[in-house]
Order: C-alpha cells, then sequence, then structure tokens
C-alpha cells in the first residue's frame, strides 16, 4: 500500500501497550482506522462532506487522542482559518498525521507551539463518544485484521518453504491435535476432599443464614477485557465479537481476585459459591485463586470440584488460550461432612476442547433435628446455542433434587445458571416487548442467552422448589464489548433455587465498585454476586 498521510516515513515507533497486538507501528494502525473511520465517528458540522474517499475528514481531534493511547506521545494542532485546530501527533520528536488527507493538496504547517490537552477536548460529551466508538470498533475488528495479516504471513512462508518443511509442520500439528484429543477425559461423579476449617457442627432450624453465589471468571474480566468467543449486537443489531482470551497481565488477575474476596467477604455469607476458580492456568498466569480463597476464609470448611481440565490450546492464534485447571469453590461456615462433584451432560462435539467439565458440586451440611442441609454449587453451560445442553444438565440437576425432597431435606443451590433469570418469571413482569425487558435492555440479545422460565412462567427446576432471582441490579455482562452501562447487553443469571422448606427473607445482587476503568459495576469479573438470607423450616 502506498501511503500518503504527513509523516508516513516515520519509524522506529513502537506501541506502549498491549492492548491491540496485532498494531505494530502508525502505518497498522492507519491501516485498521480505515475500516472504521465512518460518518458515524466524523465530526457533526463536517459530515456533509464526508465521505468514503474522503473518510479521514472530521476525525482528527479522536484519531490523535487514540494514537496517543497506543504510541504515547504529545497532540498538537494546526490552527485553521475557520477557527480551531486540526490535531496531529509527536512521539519521539517525530511527527505524523494519520488524518492529513482530508486537505488534499493544501498543505499544513507543523509545528509545537500550540499543545492539545485531552482533557478540553474531551469535555465535549459527543466528541468523547465518537473517540469511544473508535476504540471500540479498533478492538471489534482486531481479529479479523490480525486474521489477514497472519494469512499474509502465510502466503509468504508458503512461496518460501519448501514442501518438505510444510509436511514437517502439517504432521506435527496433526499429532499435536491428536495428543489433545487422545489427553481430554471426564472427570466423572467423584467424592471430593473436605478441608475442615470450622469449629460449628450444625445448622439450626428458624435461624436465620445467609449464602453468597460469585462467578469470578477466573480473575481475568476487568472492565476493559473482552472475550474472544463471546458475540452480540450493537444498537444497530450488528455482530460483536470479544477479542481477547487470557488476562491482560499478571496485575490485572490480583486486582480482579483480591477485590472479588473483599466482596464476597463484606456480605459476610454463611456459606459461598465460587464459579470459574482457576488453581493453575495460562490464561490467568498460574495464579492458584483457590489457595487465595482458602486464606481468606481461614475458619471456613472448603470444597474445591475441578471442572475445566486442559492441555495447552493453541487458540486463538494471536492471544492462546493455553492450558487450565480450574473448578468450583465452595466454602461453608459449618462443618460439611461430606461432598461429591456430580458430572453435567456437555457437548460431543470438538467445542468441548474449549468448554468446561461442566458439574456441580454437593456438600451435605448437618441440621439440628437429624435432616441434611445439602449446599449445591453449579455452573450450566454457556456456549450453547438454542439451550440444548442447558436442558439436559436441568434435567440431571432435578434428578438430585428429587432425590433429596423425598428424603425431606432441605436443598440451596446457588450457582451461574446461564439462563436469563427474570424474564417471564412469575414474581415479576419482564417480557422481550420493548418497554418491558429487564434492565431496559435495547439492544438485541446475544445467542447464547436461553429463557428459565417459558411464556406461560413455567421454570424449569422440578416440583418443590423455587428458582430465587433478584432484579434490582444485572449480575452478568456480555463480553463482546467492554463494560459500559449505556451499551453493553446485562441480565441476570445468577441465583438461587430453595426447596419449599426453606423460607426465604431476603434476597439481592451485589453492585461490586470501582473497577479498573474506575466504573461501578462488574468490577472484578463479568459477573456481580447475588446474594441470600434464608431459613429453614
Amino acid at each position: 500500500m502506498k501511503y500518503k498521510y504527513y509523516g508516513n516515513d516515520v519509524k522506529d515507533i513502537k506501541p506502549i501497550t498491549n492492548d491491540f497486538p496485532y498494531i505494530k507501528s502508525p502505518r497498522d494502525l492507519y491501516d485498521a482506522l480505515t475500516k472504521i473511520w465512518s460518518i458515524d465517528t466524523c465530526a457533526p458540522r463536517l459530515r456533509p462532506g464526508w465521505s468514503k474517499k474522503n473518510m479521514t475528514l472530521g476525525q482528527c481531534s479522536i484519531t490523535s487522542m487514540l494514537v496517543q493511547d497506543i504510541f504515547g506521545g504529545e497532540v498538537y494542532g494546526v490552527p485553521l482559518p475557520e477557527g480551531g485546530y486540526h490535531c496531529f501527533n509527536v512521539v519521539d520528536g517525530k511527527m505524523f498525521d494519520l488524518t492529513s488527507e482530508q486537505f488534499g493538496k493544501t498543505k499544513l504547517t507543523y509545528t509545537l507551539d500550540y499543545p492539545q490537552s485531552r482533557e478540553e477536548h474531551f469535555k465535549s460529551e459527543e466528541k468523547y463518544n465518537r473517540y469511544l466508538s473508535l476504540k471500540q470498533g479498533l478492538t471489534n475488528n482486531g481479529y479479523s485484521i490480525m486474521k489477514k495479516h497472519q494469512a499474509k504471513k502465510v502466503v509468504n512462508r508458503v512461496l518460501i518453504i519448501t514442501g518438505g518443511v510444510v509436511g514437517t509442520f502439517l504432521l506435527a500439528g496433526i499429532c499435536y491435535a491428536g495428543g489433545i484429543l487422545l489427553s481430554y477425559y471426564r472427570i466423572g461423579n467423584v467424592e471430593l476432599k473436605v478441608d475442615r476449617k470450622s469449629s460449628l457442627e450444625q445448622v439450626s432450624v428458624g435461624t436465620s443464614y445467609k449464602a453468597l453465589s460469585y462467578n469470578i471468571g477466573f480473575g481475568a474480566y476487568s472492565q476493559d477485557f473482552t472475550f474472544f468467543l463471546d458475540t452480540g449486537y450493537d444498537e444497530n443489531d450488528k455482530p460483536t465479537c470479544g477479542y481477547y482470551s487470557t488476562a491482560k497481565s499478571k496485575s490485572a488477575v490480583e486486582f480482579n481476585v483480591k477485590g472479588a474476596i473483599d466482596t464476597a467477604l463484606q456480605s459476610n455469607a454463611d456459606f459461598v459459591f465460587f464459579q470459574e476458580v482457576d488453581t493453575n492456568s495460562t490464561r490467568s498466569y498460574h495464579i492458584n485463586q483457590d489457595k487465595k480463597i482458602i486464606e481468606a476464609y481461614p475458619e471456613y470448611d472448603h470444597v474445591h470440584a475441578k471442572n475445566f481440565h486442559s492441555a495447552f490450546l493453541p487458540y486463538p492464534l494471536y492471544d492462546m488460550h493455553g492450558s487450565v485447571q480450574a473448578g468450583l469453590t465452595t466454602v461453608s461456615k459449618y462443618q460439611i461432612q461430606s461432598a461429591e462433584r456430580k458430572e453435567y451432560t456437555i457437548s460431543s462435539s470438538l467445542s468441548k476442547l474449549f468448554d468446561l467439565d461442566r458439574c456441580f458440586s454437593v456438600s451435605q451440611v448437618k441440621v439440628d433435628n437429624g435432616k441434611n442441609l445439602w449446599i449445591v454449587n453449579s455452573h450450566m453451560s454457556a456456549y450453547d446455542k438454542g439451550g440444548t445442553i442447558r436442558e439436559q444438565q436441568v434435567k440431571e440437576l432435578n434428578d438430585f433434587l428429587d432425590e433429596k425432597k423425598a428424603a425431606e431435606d432441605y436443598v440451596i443451590v446457588g450457582g451461574d445458571w446461564n439462563h436469563d433469570l427474570l424474564t417471564y418469571n412469575p414474581d415479576y413482569s419482564y417480557t422481550l416487548a420493548n418497554g418491558h425487558r429487564a434492565f431496559d435492555m435495547k439492544t438485541k440479545s446475544p445467542d447464547w442467552v436461553s429463557y428459565y422460565f417459558d411464556e406461560s412462567g413455567k421454570a424449569l427446576v422440578t416440583d418443590g422448589y423455587k428458582m430465587i432471582a433478584s432484579d434490582n441490579y444485572p449480575t452478568c455482562r456480555n463480553n463482546d464489548i467492554e463494560w459500559d452501562p449505556n451499551k453493553t447487553f446485562v441480565c441476570c443469571v445468577d441465583g438461587f433455587i430453595v426447596s419449599d422448606n426453606i423460607e426465604v427473607i431476603n434476597h439481592e445482587n451485589i453492585q461490586t465498585k470501582n473497577g479498573n476503568k474506575g466504573l461501578d459495576g462488574f468490577a472484578f469479573a463479568d459477573h456481580d454476586p447475588a446474594s441470600i438470607e434464608f431459613k429453614l423450616l
């Protein structure tokens, strides 16, 4: 490609961030932006003159600020005859202007006399929103851009590498893929080890207790994190897709895990159900999150059920997921007499390599009337378009619930159901009609969303039990885009099933505060916790 923007020959400028790993130089950024600049990112007063042939028109300030995000340096301005400034960048003393082509043959005089302030420019909410849109477009287009770059590299290599070497690589790839398939196994139903720390032997009828369920997302889901398997739709029903596969940094994981554990501790819950807890995974920098939970609850019994175990997964190529060891962690203020891992059905296709070895964890606690309280930690399938696998998983959980109902025991199940728990829920009046959707959602629901209640209000749970879900705040955000309270799709997928011999005193979802973008909500994970207060009858 022949570049025509001012300073296109500038070299040796490297990015200062890994947020966009496919961008290595200003030319790479220019290539990416040519697919993103649009009339919507153009300054409103200049939109009448915008076209694909003059795509840089009205893009200077938001582009310069994005350049500064990626390459650092300073932003300066060229005074314009009609007033205002045209923005350009200076990095390590080198000037360049990615949007200079809008001036055609008119030559601009670039000086360092007019420094530009982000704060002043972003006092305009309209301009700031265009900047965010441009940045989000860069994220959404990253995967496709990277694939094109990789394709070019592959073509060049094929032209150079001999057939024998190519054959060797192909053979190695086939052997590796075969090794992954051969190493795959399911754990099945197994007895779990109970780490005894509690001195409290039993719970009592008529006493109030509290439980919390929290999917901590293996510590990766900062507010600026998107996940490569998460797809959705923007306000114009255009498909969107996340980008990353692993946490952005070790410090991000540490920040998120600490924040999630602190949130759980502040709830003062007697029983806590954590999901997506990594113990030794590439994607979370091999931080043992289960150990950190144990250290935070020194007087609670502890059970960990493994539900994700994989060899090194070299996908996606630009941010390999790596090897994973993860599971469900349950902590109890009262002694757990026994614990068991019970297997859920999962997909039989190759997608099982990227999904969890789904299960639910069952822990037995004694009650002072001679019965048992069964505390259950569950995490159902997420990437199950149409919900066919989840239907089977619901049946398997219902079989367990029927068994405990026959024994007249108490049961409380907390978890991430990966079902919308509010739409058609008879406790509320939410439907899919505009104006009646939970949390006033305007965007189309992602394809992964299934509904726990049918249109008549009938739940998937078996008789003798009730699903408890709160609508004061959402518990799950979609990860196709960064967390934006005004744009991100949210719903409630976290809640509790309780047996009819349990009285629910109160229930609510907890909004976490002050994430890495300084925003409230989903501060430490793509889920926020659900809480319930109850007593045994």
